[in-house]
């Protein structure tokens, strides 16, 4: 047992020398991240993180830029799921831009080159498939709502001499 803490005080030490505390625990706090999302990784990026990982005499300066390159990615499609989950309907009120915002909320995990994994393809599609039917009512919903604004501007060219006349006899002047 002494000699296990001995073992690890040494390598804290060493790696202490060689970061600032700071670096230390930001690089950390990705490890955690990597070990808890292990499953949505490409099988690529899982076997190299885990190497320097494992590695006791630190990480070197492209170690440490890979593993922001994967933290980037797991946050840009963190922001994705995010941002589907809080639609609602504040956000697709605006009936003119509702499929254009729907169809940017699919998640392409091509552009995701450290989470190319079943897992995370999974996870993606069950997103697209809903999107995808969201998008199919949408259409149709807008085509009505096309419709509706069609109707109303014949209506109104063609009650269009009555409604001035109407103003001018009530004093309106435009």
């Amino acid at each position: 047992m002494r000699a296990s803490i001995k073992n690890k005080k040494e390598k804290i030490a060493k790696i202490s020398d060689i970061y600032e505390p700071k670096t230390i625990e930001y690089l950390n706090k990705i490890v955690q991240v990597f070990n808890g999302l292990n499953k949505y990784f490409s099988e690529n990026t899982r076997k190299l993180v885990e190497q320097f990982i494992s590695n006791p005499n630190g990480y070197t300066d492209e170690q440490v830029r890979y593993l922001l390159e994967v933290k980037e990615q797991i946050d840009s499609m963190n922001k994705k799921f995010q941002d589907t989950n809080a639609l609602g309907f504040r956000s697709l009120k605006n009936v003119d831009k509702i499929i254009e915002l729907l169809r940017n909320q699919k998640i392409d995990v091509a552009y995701y080159s450290h989470l190319q994994s079943d897992s995370t393809k999974e996870k993606a599609e069950i997103v697209n498939i809903e999107i995808d039917k969201i998008l199919e009512k949408a259409g149709v919903l807008q085509g009505k709502i096309n419709l509706q604004k069609k109707h109303i501007q014949e209506v109104i060219e063609e009650n269009k001499a009555e409604i001035n006349s109407f103003l001018e006899n009530a004093g309106y002047r435009y």
